[in-house]
């Protein structure tokens, strides 16, 4: 029978990431605790989300598909705004066609296209 071991890299980068998923775990908490009364919680859960996790958990990934792109954070923000969005919007039926789709589809869409504009002449990213 074979062994299991964990990479150690990968042990070292969550133990220095689990405080901010810990963080991101309680303000996305608390927003949807407040979007059940207030139509606001909506909105901002897939932008906090998408801002604070896209560019800590896709990174690297990214990092490796595109290596000479520039503003790799755009993609990644937008690639995560869209995951959270699409998450938030089978789990909370009722949220569908109001402020929250306009909002996780405009940043996810924005930030995209941020990215493809910045890097339209870079041979990694256009093929």
């Amino acid at each position: 029978m074979r062994t299991f071991r964990l990479d150690p890299d990968s042990v070292r980068d969550f133990v220095t990431s689990w405080p901010l998923v810990l963080a991101c775990t309680a303000v996305g908490s608390a927003i949807a605790m407040l979007a059940t009364t207030h139509h606001w919680g909506r909105i901002l859960i897939p932008v906090l989300f998408g801002i604070a996790l896209g560019p800590r958990l896709v990174d690297g990934q990214l990092r490796e598909k595109y290596p000479t792109a520039k503003h790799l954070w755009l993609l990644s923000i937008g690639l995560m705004t869209s995951l959270i969005g699409i998450i938030a919007r089978m789990a909370f039926p009722g949220w569908q066609g109001t402020g929250f789709d306009l909002t996780w589809l405009g940043t996810a869409f924005f930030s995209i296209l941020a990215f493809v504009l910045v890097n339209h002449r870079n041979k990694d990213v256009v093929q």
